[in-house]
């Protein structure tokens, strides 16, 4: 008996041993759940959602629901769905679970390989809170997004590059399987991937370095998946679909936007940073010299996909802060910061860090604000539809009334694209029939929507009448939508930039 009370005694000990040592990352971990539970449920997010409930229930691809992106897009989210459809767990919670364990397991990942921060444990708990902090805190609005779950698949990707002990053949092809998810995510971050490959490979040429396992299990998944795509998929492979793809993909911001927005003051700033601190002349180097090259490819990344939007940032301000503070001159026990110099370059690496967080931290659209005011005036669970070119009007507001999308598509964001590209004369005279179709081909699905699945609530986006572009006007074009307009629904008024039209209760007068 009391050698059971001793054995009780010391596991609670150690329990508590435990959780003092961890008690920095448990407490990561806990306000990253605690947070992210409540605003996890982004319009991508809740959208991409959308589209897999449909395609569970059975749904196909470009008739029931219409997305343009590719579609491992929303395969990732598809077992949130499935367990959203099955148990009483929100489908956004469970993404949120399901994030929080991939970030647990590619951070795990990422320190089994011998990396510079090998030499001592207290150096090794640092580069752990580091990448706990990047992979979980850092995100902020846009935890749980594609970018987010790539960047996640290429970090011990680039850790295995800069790792200058050689690993086993299991943790290369783990690596391979992560970069190559992340680039059949977002093709453009190879760059990610590609950059410390050359790197390494310019630091030491031989075939080893040109056909390393890593890259070539990475480059098997792309093929694999482009092949997916071909058999399962073929009807995103058609012309108007490839049309559509290519009016979203021109349709970009400016270089100018770009660089004032965070191209400068994250991914130059950073590197410059990591040289100072570092130099290119210490031995340390030869581990930072990776990440900052993932880092490049980051902001190239940024560049080619040219939305400008916050989550387009993510992968290069995580490998910024990573190369901030998991160079071997951060993490080691006599860090040499005595000097005023060395104190200065220290607290640049504070402010960059702060910098990225208010990067990632943007202002977002408080989608909950319309609850009451639908709640008010349709009727439970309703259908809402949305004429607009974004789908942050209808995504997730329709999840947080409990209601239904009347529409296989999210948006207008085809006809929003051609209207930018024609106000800027980038639409060229071969082009426009084909661009004429595409609008034709939105505004007879909005038609159709109206017609057959009678949404209890339309919106209409009036935030683009700074741009010049009517959409209630664009809509009732069509014959056929403006008399549904007139006859089946009343306008309630404009709320926000948002006008809303309810239907009509039968017996009520026009």
């Amino acid at each position: 008996m009391l050698d059971n009370q001793q054995a009780s005694r010391a596991l609670a000990g150690n329990r508590l041993q435990m959780l003092r040592h961890y008690w920095l990352e448990i407490a990561i971990v806990t306000a990253t759940i605690v947070v992210q539970s409540h605003l996890i449920l982004t319009s991508d997010l809740s959208w991409l959602l959308t589209v897999g409930e449909r395609i569970l229930a059975g749904g196909k691809l470009g008739i029931d629901v219409i997305e343009l992106n590719p579609p491992l897009s929303w395969i990732v989210y598809l077992p949130g769905a499935w367990i959203g459809q099955r148990t009483p767990l929100p489908a956004d919670l469970a993404v949120l679970t399901m994030t929080v364990l991939f970030a647990l397991l590619q951070v795990k990942l990422t320190l089994s390989l011998a990396g510079p921060w090998h030499h001592d444990g207290a150096s090794r708990r640092r580069a752990r809170i580091v990448l706990l902090a990047a992979t979980l805190l850092l995100p902020a609005m846009h935890f749980g997004q594609r970018e987010h779950l790539a960047v996640l698949g290429l970090l011990p990707f680039v850790a295995l590059v800069a790792s200058p002990v050689p690993s086993t053949r299991t943790l290369r092809v783990l690596c391979g399987l992560g970069a190559g998810f992340a680039m059949c995510l977002k093709p453009h971050l190879a760059a990610v991937a590609g950059l410390p490959l050359l790197w390494a490979l310019a630091r030491r040429p031989s075939w080893r370095n040109v056909f390393r396992i890593e890259a070539l299990v990475a480059a098997a998944v792309v093929f694999a998946y482009v092949g997916m795509i071909v058999l399962f998929f073929p009807q995103i492979l058609t012309a108007d679909a490839r049309l559509a793809s290519q009016v979203y993909v021109t349709n970009r911001e400016d270089l100018r936007t770009l660089l004032a927005y965070g191209f400068g003051a994250t991914s130059i700033a950073s590197i410059l940073l990591v040289v100072l601190v570092i130099g290119p002349k210490s031995p340390d180097w030869r581990q930072a010299g990776p990440w900052c090259m993932a880092a490049l490819g980051g902001a190239i990344s940024y560049l080619v996909q040219g939305k400008g939007f916050g989550y387009t940032l993510l992968p290069m301000v995580t490998l910024s802060l990573c190369i901030a503070w998991l160079s071997p001159t951060m993490l080691r026990e006599t860090t040499p910061f005595s000097g005023r110099f060395a104190k200065a370059r220290f607290a640049a690496v504070i402010v960059l860090t702060l910098e990225l967080w208010v990067a990632m931290v943007e202002f977002r659209q408080d989608h909950g604000r319309f609850v009451p005011l639908i709640t008010a005036h349709a009727p439970p669970h309703p259908a809402l539809i949305a004429i607009t070119p974004h789908i942050s009007i209808g995504e997730p507001l329709v999840r947080l009334v409990h209601g239904t999308w009347a529409s296989a598509a999210g948006s207008q964001l085809t006809s929003g694209a051609v209207a930018r590209l024609e106000r800027e004369s980038k639409v060229s005279p071969e082009d426009r029939p084909g661009y004429a179709r595409l609008v034709f081909a939105e505004r007879a699905r909005l038609r159709s929507d109206l017609v057959t699945r009678r949404p209890d609530v339309v919106m209409i986006d009036t935030y683009n009448f700074r741009q010049k572009f009517d959409w209630e006007g664009w809509a009732r074009t069509d014959g056929e939508i403006d008399r549904v307009l007139r006859s089946d629904y009343a306008f309630f008024g404009e709320h926000e930039g948002i006008r809303f039209y309810f239907r009509r209760k039968p017996g009520a007068a026009e």
